[in-house]
């Protein structure tokens, strides 16, 4: 969580110099949309990882797996939420609702992984 409030510190132009370093292995992939691609796989991976790491961390207290797995995506959503509020702060950037959606389905995909490995693996 502090990662993802740093990197959203970040004003426009900074964030474009980090999103930059992957630009020559996606260009091309991607030609005109290579900037778009990485800071939408940005968004998605971060949360992944986000939703990962919280339902591990949630697992040893809940009662349920699925308890585990709705509080998990509830703290992703909320904070993806307060992440893009924050970013209506912050010069050149903007809060978008559908950013949140593909945080959130990041962090579901991570759940989802979280889930299974740890059925698989304990």
């Amino acid at each position: 969580m502090v990662l993802i409030f740093w990197f959203s510190q970040d004003t426009s132009s900074s964030s474009l110099a980090k999103s930059s370093f992957f630009e020559p292995l996606l260009e091309w992939l991607f030609h005109e949309h290579t900037q778009l691609v990485v800071r939408k796989l940005a968004h998605f991976s971060i949360y992944a990882a986000l939703g990962f790491c919280l339902y591990r961390g949630i697992l040893p207290f809940a009662p349920k797996p699925s308890h585990c797995f709705w509080l998990a995506l509830f703290l992703c959503f909320a904070y993806a939420c307060s992440d893009e509020i924050h970013q209506l702060f912050i010069v050149g950037r903007s809060g978008q609702f559908t950013d949140v959606l593909l945080d959130s389905t990041g962090a579901t995909v991570g759940i989802l992984v979280s889930l299974i490995s740890s059925k698989k693996w304990g």
